[in-house]
């Protein structure tokens, strides 16, 4: 999770451009994806309302999430 932390934070890069923009952009939604699969699988079913939240706005993300919720509570016996 300090890594996740870590690069979530991006309020140092002081660039503007749009593709820069961009990548900021796309580590911040990482880092809130990684955040509710570390914590799911750590065995923290309270993310779990947050986390289906998350994934039905995003099309892409709802099989990976599938994946990660069944391994979480096969593991976790939820």
């Amino acid at each position: 999770m300090e890594y996740t932390y870590t690069y979530a934070d991006l309020s140092w890069v002081e660039e503007a451009e749009e593709e820069t923009l961009l990548w900021k952009r796309r580590f911040t939604e990482w880092a809130q994806t990684n955040t509710y699969v570390n914590k799911l699988l750590g065995g923290d079913i309270g993310v779990l309302p947050d986390y289906l939240a998350y994934v039905t706005s995003k099309k892409n993300e709802v099989l990976p999430a599938l994946v990660n919720i069944i391994e979480a509570a096969n593991q976790y016996l939820f």
